[in-house]
């Protein structure tokens, strides 16, 4: 049996001078999975400070005011943090370059390590849950992406798990785009890096949300904008935890009348060249969204590759949240690019230059106005105003001409392999991705590839 002893001799907290700490004291007992060997049982112990009275564990540090802080430390070769489960550092590293290069899910690697401790009659004494050992990765790359940017990440209860990732994301996003954004990784790229910005919407990375759509977020530029509530329910139920008790509003259908429509001759009045545009590309009313679920993230990509920023999508890809997210993107650059490529530039451009739209000018709402904005290659064959020909044509502008302007069209062709697996047939004449006995157990999208985002450059 395995003793898992925390490596530390002082107590490092603040104003306690480094005071030595007691003897370890074992805690409890817990059971660790490794790469080559299934599983084992073993014994936790803990370590005390005298005088702050600090409870140092093998991964956190309990403080005296009850908050729990992570520490991941080099000599520690086990993940210890929720329940009495852990998995071996060889592991967690097998399954971070499995979901990098093979595409893997959580559900895949668990299912693949238990057949594995099954044929080889290696003796696990207890299957791998899929659902802790998400929990386990997710905090492990999180612990490692802060633990650079040296903020201290305060490790949740089980329960609170969700809770404190969906508190997190603000952070997480401004981390991001802080990190990806810099010029510290312009010396791989050519003279036009970071020259033009790309941003277009990936609708197969999709998750459940609450069904109540009448909350809005804040925004400094555009007022409050309209984008329901973000949380995730349980399965089974429409509403989160929060709105479990919340009810519609009933509404009394009214009988529409018919309106006759007269053509501008029978109106005598010229139509403005300025009030529409005749490319149907606007996506916020393309389509009836599904509003149980999300639609999708939008990405922001540099012309050399580069992600820079991501953020999900509620109810459809509008443009009011488009511009929201690249006020929010533009704040944190280090140095904003002088074009932006989107596939609906041209409605992007009427909202901007359309001053009710607006509350207030802000330094963020300047930086945009000084952008050029063209739409993409790719998707220009599809606006047909003249105005936009004129406009926003990318073939007007020389950076935009030059370089590839379907960049990000190219990472989602990746994002599929993860986002969306295929079903296989296994030896026995199934599919893969069914499970006949419960289809509850098995998860058919499951979106590893946001936090992988952190490790990887294109």
């Amino acid at each position: 049996m395995s003793t898992f002893i925390p490596s530390d001799t002082n107590c490092g907290v603040m104003n306690c001078n480094k005071t030595a700490l007691s003897e370890p004291v074992p805690y409890q007992d817990v059971h660790v999975f490794y790469l080559d060997k299934g599983s084992e049982d073993g014994t936790l112990y803990f370590k005390k400070c005298p005088k702050c009275k600090a409870i140092y564990y093998y991964n956190f540090t309990l403080l005296s005011n009850g908050e729990r802080i992570s520490s991941l430390k080099t000599d520690n070769d086990v993940v210890l943090w929720f329940a009495n489960v852990g998995y071996h550092k060889r592991l967690m590293r097998q399954l971070d370059s499995d979901i990098l290069h093979k595409h893997s899910g959580f559900s895949n690697f668990a299912n693949a390590d238990n057949y594995f401790c099954e044929k080889t009659n290696i003796i696990n004494r207890k299957p791998m849950d899929r659902i802790h050992l998400e929990k386990t990765w997710l905090f492990w790359r999180l612990t490692h992406y802060f633990d650079r940017e040296n903020i201290n990440l305060a490790t949740p209860a089980s329960f609170e798990f969700h809770y404190t990732l969906m508190n997190l994301r603000e952070v997480c996003r401004t981390v991001f785009v802080r990190r990806w954004s810099s010029k510290s990784h312009s010396r791989y790229c050519t003279k036009d890096c970071s020259q033009l910005l790309v941003l277009d919407g990936h609708q197969k990375a999709t998750r459940r949300v609450c069904s109540v759509k009448e909350l809005t977020t804040p925004s400094r530029e555009l007022g409050t904008v309209k984008v329901g509530c973000h949380r995730t329910p349980k399965r089974g139920e429409k509403n989160c935890h929060e709105h479990i008790f919340f009810q519609e509003p009933l509404t009394i259908p009214l009988v529409k009348k018919k309106r006759k429509t007269y053509n501008s001759r029978r109106k005598k009045k010229p139509i403005r060249a300025t009030r529409f545009l005749t490319c149907r590309t606007l996506k916020s009313k393309n389509q009836q969204r599904f509003l149980h679920r999300t639609s999708g993230i939008i990405a922001a990509v540099y012309n050399c590759g580069y992600i820079c920023a991501l953020q999900e999508l509620y109810g459809a890809e509008s443009i009011s949240q488009v511009y929201m997210f690249l006020v929010q993107i533009v704040n944190e650059f280090e140095n904003t690019p002088t074009v932006l490529a989107y596939d609906d530039a041209c409605h992007l451009v009427s909202f901007i230059k359309n001053a009710k739209n607006f509350e207030r000018r802000t330094a963020a709402r300047k930086r945009i106005d000084n952008m050029t904005i063209v739409c993409d290659k790719m998707h220009y064959k599809n606006h047909v105003d003249p105005r936009c020909r004129r406009n926003c044509s990318p073939y007007n502008h020389e950076i935009a001409k030059r370089v590839n302007t379907e960049k990000t069209e190219n990472n989602e062709v990746k994002l599929k392999l993860v986002v969306k697996e295929p079903a296989k047939p296994d030896v026995t004449g199934n599919k893969s991705g069914s499970n006949q006995e419960n289809p509850r157990n098995k998860s058919k999208s499951e979106k590893t590839w946001c936090l992988c985002l952190f490790e990887t450059k294109r």
